[in-house]
């Protein structure tokens, strides 16, 4: 049985909380529309992505050199990516 430090349980019970799928609101209606803005809803949702992670960069590289010094002394990381949107 693995026991969790208070640190580990308060992320752990933060992480719960977020929610990682929800209709766009942005999206609603677009099987309605016709292709060429159909095309250009999804690259302006598109472009959100990058705004995003552009928000996080310290984050994400805090994470990447959490992951490579674990990896060097023998232990695991699992990355789980997002699934894409549609």
């Amino acid at each position: 049985m693995t026991v969790l430090s208070a640190e580990h349980r308060a992320l752990m019970s933060e992480l719960e909380q977020l929610i990682s799928e929800e209709r766009n609101p942005n999206t609603m209606e677009i099987d309605l529309l016709p292709t060429a803005e159909v095309l250009r809803v999804i690259n302006r949702e598109d472009t959100s992505v990058a705004d995003a992670v552009g928000e996080v960069i310290a984050e994400i590289a805090c994470l990447t050199a959490l992951s490579t010094r674990s990896s060097k002394v023998g232990a695991s990381s699992i990355w789980a990516p997002a699934p894409a949107d549609g």
